[in-house]
């Protein structure tokens, strides 16, 4: 999948995409940016595939056209926001569906998906599966939509890999994170949305890579970002892509404070086990 990325007249936001491989055999997230002139925001969906080789790769890029489309049209038609993004949902489950349906050989195939909304005041989002929503402001990440996997109990119960509660198959979702309210945007925050295989990193790691390299636009944040996924080289890295939408203008004082505290916490911290035992 190749970089992609814009700033749209009018928009307070620039945004940016790219994904890498890992180490696996291909390519199974997608994900989408548009810029709706009429909503004034950014249209933006993540998509991690399941389901092995091609279905994978058909199930997040058929979910990712019919969410895009469907959001698009719902808000041209005058739907609210959230409900805009409900339909893309339905839509996307709907087209899977129907893509097994044609093609039995895919069935089984699923994706997590993140869609979001984000215009200069405010986000909003629509999520089922474990691909990451954050939020960074003043240093500090935030993780905004729910994670519906198994990841936090992983290492109790031994699992051999992690394990979905839910996702878009074409059945019934038993779980989804759908805020009837958005979340306020500020000048200089910073919206990643991502699939899973950025899960490498630690949030730590995420938030000083994403904070040091922002300053430069968010194709600099995606690029140091998957650059940092492909230097830890794990044995069983998966594809990673990433999204980052940059609100314009200057953090206001109190974020650049914690910003500042932050970023000597990070430089305190190698300190804090001096002098090795």
């Amino acid at each position: 999948m190749g970089e992609a990325g814009q700033a749209a007249a009018g928009s307070a936001l620039s945004v940016w995409g790219s994904a890498v491989v890992g180490r696996r055999s291909n390519q199974e997230d997608a994900y989408r940016a548009e810029y709706l002139s009429g909503a004034g925001a950014w249209l933006l969906v993540m998509c991690d595939g399941m389901g092995g080789h091609a279905a994978g790769a058909v199930a997040s890029q058929t979910a990712c056209d019919a969410f895009r489309d469907a959001v698009a049209a719902a808000l041209e038609a005058g739907v609210p926001a959230s409900r805009a993004l409900e339909a893309g949902l339905a839509s996307a489950n709907a087209a899977v569906a129907a893509h097994q349906k044609g093609a039995p050989e895919t069935r089984g195939m699923g994706t997590t998906l993140v869609g979001v909304l984000a215009g200069a005041r405010e986000v909003i989002w629509i999520s089922v599966g474990d691909s990451p929503l954050w939020l960074l402001r003043g240093g500090r990440l935030e993780q905004l939509n729910e994670d519906h996997s198994l990841r936090g109990i992983e290492a109790e119960v031994n699992l051999s890999r992690n394990v979905l509660q839910s996702a878009v198959t074409g059945g019934d979702i038993p779980m989804v994170d759908a805020p009837e309210a958005g979340r306020e945007l500020r000048p200089g925050d910073i919206l990643l949305l991502a699939s899973d295989g950025v899960l490498t990193l630690d949030e730590e790691a995420i938030a000083a890579t994403l904070a040091s390299a922002s300053a430069a636009g968010p194709q600099e944040a995606v690029k140091g970002l998957l650059a940092e996924v492909m230097r830890r080289d794990e044995p069983h890295q998966d594809n990673c892509s990433i999204l980052v939408a940059a609100v314009a203008g200057r953090p206001g004082l109190m974020d650049r404070v914690r910003q500042l505290f932050a970023g000597l916490a990070m430089l305190a911290a190698p300190l804090a086990a001096w002098p090795p035992g």
